[in-house]
């Protein structure tokens, strides 16, 4: 079975947002990789849609587009999450967002193993993610420990957990992703649809429910914050939420 990566579904979902064909230099400059990358994996997305008998790209002087066919792109998009849901493979980036909320959500130690198995990647991946992983986490003043047998654990003041909580959160998934995608969820797609996922490691959370109390605290209150602030107070009351037992 061929599988993409996060970078392939962000190129699909950016591809949905256009009405007109994107560059590969557009996408390039999106997605901060090169053109070569760019090309390998609209290859890649060719053979995956190929291989589930769906209508490949479409290329002209315009750009890349999704064939104009809304059942195909409907059905790719049933695909997608099917996916996500049983085999997507994440990339570095994605690992080490993973492996930080795991680390925030919980003061139980953390070991090789699980993250292996939660990732579904070999140990030696994860050896060099945790070497990501601590030196952000060294960054914002958090220590991330390791003992024999037991695992990892983060050290640090619970305000500076929280910090880094939220900032992982505006990382993932930022200001105009999150507003857009609460006030619609019904699109077939947005960009944030792989960080979505990721964001799914606060298992007793609610954020539409979340999003629901920072309106009515906006509204209470009566102002009008920006997008970014309105984000920013989401997130920290999520966090709150996440770390209450703390």
């Amino acid at each position: 079975m061929i599988e993409l990566d996060g970078r392939s579904l962000d190129i699909l979902a950016i591809l949905t947002s256009f009405s007109g064909g994107v560059t590969i230099q557009e996408l390039s400059r999106q997605l901060a990789v090169s053109a070569r990358t760019v090309r390998y994996d609209l290859e890649k997305i060719d053979a995956f849609l190929q291989a589930n008998a769906l209508p490949p790209l479409h290329r002209d002087h315009m750009g890349v587009s999704l064939a104009e066919d809304k059942v195909g792109n409907r059905q790719l998009w049933d695909l997608v999450s099917t996916v996500l849901a049983k085999s997507y493979i994440p990339n570095q980036n994605e690992r080490v967002h993973r492996i930080q909320l795991e680390l925030l959500y919980t003061d139980d130690y953390l070991t090789m193993e699980e993250m292996s198995q939660m990732l579904g990647v070999s140990r030696s991946t994860i050896v060099n993610d945790m070497k990501i992983v601590k030196s952000d986490f060294e960054q914002a003043g958090i220590m991330l420990e390791s003992k024999p047998r037991y695992g990892f654990q983060l050290s640090a003041p619970e305000r500076r957990l929280r910090a880094k909580l939220v900032a992982i959160m505006l990382e993932i998934l930022p200001a105009n992703e999150f507003i857009s995608y609460m006030r619609d969820k019904q699109k077939p797609c947005h960009r944030s649809i792989t960080k979505i996922r990721c964001l799914k490691v606060f298992k007793s959370l609610d954020l539409a429910e979340i999003f629901r109390v920072t309106q009515r605290l906006e509204e209470k209150l009566g102002v009008l914050w920006s997008d970014q602030s309105f984000t920013r107070i989401a997130y920290t009351i999520a966090a709150c939420f996440l770390r209450k037992k703390n």
